[in-house]
């Protein structure tokens, strides 16, 4: 014990309490596979058909080989596998000016197809150049949205099309618009 706190020594029911959940503790390197339940057996009746065997409820984690639900507005994954995140001390580097950054795309008042394109075509020439971080701006959006470049342009640098030009993206640091821009790590060519 440090700090000269003494404790007060288990009363006989307390010690009794403390046996019986210690003997129902496993070893931390004893642990198995939790135990499957085995569905409860239901019997065909006149009124049910037997059918297929009901699917397994929703976790939010797709099964391997299961075909994904198709998005509803944007698709789900922020970034690709393959592509890591800027780590936040790169970010700082690059907020406080530590870092330089290579080039810098404004994409306000583009249309989805122009922006996509203009992106592409900034990026591929910044990797030639042999840059290595730039700054995209999407904007916000107005009227409480996020506007729909915000929404799309993550999901384009983690397409496989932009796979080959983007090594790791992440939202910018305030001083260079936070939420309404991105910073982008151009992969060596």
């Amino acid at each position: 014990m440090s700090g000269g706190r003494r404790r007060r020594p288990l009363t006989d029911e307390e010690r009794a309490l403390w046996e019986a959940v210690a003997k129902t503790a496993e070893p931390l390197g004893a642990r198995r596979k939790p135990r499957r339940k085995k569905p409860p057996e239901t019997k065909a009746t006149p009124e049910t058909p037997p059918g297929p065997a009901p699917s397994p409820p929703a976790t939010g984690v797709p099964r391997r080989g299961a075909a994904k639900a198709p998005a509803a507005d944007v698709p789900a994954p922020r970034r690709a596998p393959a592509q890591e995140a800027i780590d936040r001390r790169t970010v700082s580097r690059v907020a406080r000016g530590s870092i330089d950054l290579d080039g810098r795309l404004d994409l306000h008042g583009f249309t989805q197809d122009e922006a996509h394109r203009r992106l592409r075509v900034f990026l591929a020439e910044v990797q030639r150049r042999g840059g290595r971080m730039v700054l995209v701006i999407t904007g916000k959006g107005g009227a409480g949205e996020r506007g729909i470049l915000r929404r799309m342009v993550p999901h384009w640098l983690a397409s496989a099309q932009f796979r080959p030009l983007v090594s790791a993206f992440d939202d910018a640091h305030r001083l260079h618009g936070g939420g309404g821009a991105l910073y982008v790590r151009i992969r060596k060519a």
